[in-house]
């Protein structure tokens, strides 16, 4: 990925981990103009010999630099405590804890809207067991979907025949169901899913 900085067309390359939490800025000639080291919960340790600025933090984060936190789209983040400071918009469908951020797990969950944990969690029942690689695609398709069509597991209880929620949710059906190979079934969610 990459960002046009400034006027003059520079180009930097962002390095980042398996959450996309950046690591690190390049120039084009491969030196590293922005580095940051991350506590547990997103507060960024910036190298002081970075010669850019970067306000990008977790998935979907932005550093504000005037208050400290980090803006995610639906609501503040404070890296100090690991918490959001405002309630969680979706409620108690996001779970008991309005203010948690990934599940307490920022090690290896992200929430880049502020609204919904990613991964395969089912919201109310938990996370899914089948972790083989054609069921999380399967969610990833789903989550997609979602994020695609601005929702979240939150987004419960859906009106009746809301066609997002049975476009998103057939996606899923079919990519889990039986009778047919992972694959066949994975092509024919992705088919309902973008269409």
């Amino acid at each position: 990925m990459f960002l046009k900085v400034n006027s003059t067309g520079a180009y930097f390359f962002y390095q980042n981990d398996h959450l996309d939490t950046p690591q690190r800025l390049t120039a084009i000639n491969g030196t590293t103009v922005w580095s940051a080291i991350y506590e547990a919960f997103g507060a960024a340790v910036v190298d002081p010999a970075s010669t850019v600025t970067n306000n990008l933090r977790f998935a979907g984060q932005y550093y504000d630099s005037e208050t400290g936190l980090h803006y995610n789209w639906n609501r503040y983040y404070d890296p100090g405590t690991g918490r959001y400071i405002t309630s969680d918009p979706i409620a108690l469908a996001g779970g008991d804890n309005l203010y948690l951020y990934a599940l307490a797990n920022p090690l290896t969950n992200k929430d880049p809207k502020g609204l919904d944990t990613t991964g395969c969690t089912i919201s109310g029942i938990g996370p899914i067991l089948d972790l083989s690689d054609c069921a999380l695609k399967c969610c990833a398709v789903h989550d997609l979907c979602y994020y695609a069509n601005n929702c979240s597991s939150g987004s419960w209880p859906w009106p009746v025949g809301d066609k997002k929620k049975n476009k998103c949710d057939s996606s899923d059906e079919i990519c889990t169901s039986a009778g047919s190979s992972g694959s066949q079934n994975l092509q024919r969610s992705l088919l309902v899913a973008t269409t």
